[in-house]
């Protein structure tokens, strides 16, 4: 735990690094030791707040550093997170979670958490704070949606694609493995080489070794329109894996592992790190400016500026920090300029500021009710920057080179792509493959055929051994009945393991297909939850109940229609 707090308060922002290391961190830590000073001496100052709360169980602390409007820290945060996760009683966690969002309240972690919270102790209060969390607007939440909505996406689509198979595979197996040589007709030799061909499942038990090995087999058996949903589903696998190929820079933003993040960690948290860029210069800028870098921020927007890039944002920033240098007829002629060009309400509240301080009431007045007029007004006192949008960094995650091995190796999707391929060839194995009458596998050297019918040798002799009509049609009543209870408990049992397998199974595809997908959308995060991706830095209150909750609802459901579904058809 020690070590985790250390290795976040490294991460903090400069300026509590060069308090803790300089005399006067001593001098009041010492002073609060020996009671020379109350802790709310100091309720303005987070610094000396968190330095006495990471040496201190000072309850006063957490108090004090909520009524305070600090800068979003990621790390402290996650920070407390944590403590809230090893806490023991719900008061506890409570706080912890509420202090949390007050250092960071759109980190999707403490929305989470809230969510985790609220339905283990069935309390609404922490549901109805997460759902008032600015948590669906910022970048970085967007892109952790996005990406595990995709990997869902595709994992739902594999998932139904094995579930097709295996159905298909259930209904074809004694077919197959009665043609497969040596063709020596008896149950026994056909059960051994049933087992032998269900050796990748048996023994291997890989999902994707299964969809390729048993996708190849059933090209040999499936005919055209059981064939064009296999082709459905590999169409499906490919077009997701072309289309999350810039998810693969989203993985690595999340994880930290690309430029992209460090920018965005500048521009938006209390946390500073050394990058330099010539791509990036505005956003950058902001986030040098929003550190308190004044200098350097500057050089950077009027290197945009007499360069050419005079968008909204550059000229309104460039001129705040002409504001602050008290440079009012540098940052008055930039304010019109913004205002002239853009529709903004940042500019006119800034010159209004400008006004003010200049003691033009009667043109601050104007220009503040120009603010109000586009939707903008603040009770700040100091010039207000134009912050990067969203797709400011969309841009830059969308023009780094794509990576090709990512959420899914491209060595993967190869062998797909060829089975693909193999489902136009003229491959087949020639019907028929089971007997109309009691349903057993049968080939062109054990078929007997009356009329249009065809049967096997077994229903042929028993049919033939009585010459009475009425005798061979209780026989075959009696057959069909016998084989109708064997397909019925086939099918009830694929329903039971999987809903809607059993719907694949009665050759209603669509609609079976259609609830796998749906069950499977819960099923998955609950049995797969390494799948997903979880940024760098993840710390929330244990959730798998959130899931298997939406898992539990999802499957009733499944299963209420698949069923009542399945009587109808029986029923028909």
């Amino acid at each position: 735990m020690f070590v985790f707090i250390l290795c976040c308060i490294c991460q903090f922002s400069m300026q509590y690094k060069d308090f803790v290391n300089s005399p006067k961190s001593d001098s009041i830590f010492i002073g609060l030791i020996r009671g020379n000073y109350r802790i709310s001496d100091f309720k303005n100052d987070p610094v000396v707040l968190w330095l006495w709360r990471s040496n201190s169980n000072n309850p006063e602390v957490d108090s004090l550093l909520k009524k305070i409007h600090l800068r979003k820290n990621f790390h402290l945060s996650a920070v407390l997170r944590w403590e809230a996760k090893e806490a023991d009683d719900y008061e506890t966690k409570s706080n912890k979670l509420y202090l949390a969002a007050q250092f960071d309240s759109s980190a999707i972690e403490n929305f989470l958490s809230f969510i985790s919270l609220g339905l283990k102790h069935r309390d609404p209060k922490p549901i109805i704070t997460a759902f008032s969390l600015p948590v669906f607007s910022d970048f970085r939440n967007q892109l952790f949606i996005i990406t595990n909505m995709v990997i869902l996406l595709f994992a739902v689509v594999f998932m139904a694609g094995i579930t097709y198979i295996v159905v298909k595979l259930t209904y074809y197996l004694p077919a197959l493995s009665h043609r497969t040589r040596p063709r020596k007709h008896s149950q026994i030799n056909d059960l051994i080489k049933s087992l032998i061909l269900l050796i990748p499942i048996l023994v291997l038990r890989n999902f994707y070794i299964i969809y390729i090995c048993y996708s190849i087999l059933l090209i040999l058996i499936l005919n055209n329109r059981e064939k064009n949903w296999l082709r459905l589903n590999i169409i499906a696998l490919l077009l997701i894996f072309i289309l999350s190929l810039p998810i693969n820079n989203f993985v690595a933003f999340l994880r930290q592992n690309n430029n992209s993040y460090q920018l965005y960690e500048v521009v938006n948290y209390d946390s500073f790190c050394n990058l330099e860029t010539d791509d990036n210069k505005e956003l950058l800028a902001y986030g040098l400016k929003q550190h308190g870098k004044l200098e350097e921020a500057l050089s950077l927007y009027e290197d945009l500026y007499y360069q050419g890039n005079r968008n909204i944002a550059v000229v309104n920033n460039l001129a705040n920090i002409y504001f602050l240098y008290d440079e009012p007829a540098l940052a008055e002629s930039l304010y019109h300029l913004a205002v002239i060009t853009n529709d903004y309400g940042e500019p006119y509240f800034n010159l209004g500021l400008l006004k003010l301080k200049n003691i033009e009431y009667a043109k601050y007045s104007r220009y503040m009710e120009g603010a109000r007029k586009r939707n903008f007004s603040s009770l700040s006192k100091e010039p207000i920057d134009i912050k990067p949008e969203n797709r400011d960094f969309y841009r830059i995650i969308f023009s780094e080179k794509l990576k090709f091995n990512g959420i899914t190796r491209s060595i993967y999707v190869l062998p797909i792509f060829l089975i693909l391929i193999l489902t136009f060839l003229p491959i087949k194995l020639s019907p028929p493959f089971y007997c109309t009458s009691c349903g057993r596998p049968v080939c062109k050297d054990c078929l007997q055929q009356i009329d249009e019918e065809i049967i096997c040798k077994n229903c042929f002799a028993k049919f033939k051994s009585t010459k009475k009509k009425e005798i061979e049609e209780d026989l075959r009543r009696s057959v069909r009945k016998s084989r109708k209870r064997v397909k019925n408990l086939i099918l009830y049992a694929l329903n039971i393991i999987i809903p809607g397998a059993g719907l694949i199974y009665l050759k209603k595809h669509f609609t079976g297909m259609i609830i796998v997908c749906f069950v499977m959308t819960g099923y998955i995060p609950v049995f797969f939850p390494q799948i997903f991706v979880k940024p760098s830095g993840w710390i929330t209150l244990p959730f798998f109940s959130i899931f298997f909750f939406i898992a539990i609802i999802i499957a009733i459901l499944s299963y209420i229609t698949s069923f009542s579904l399945i009587r109808r058809h029986n029923a028909n």
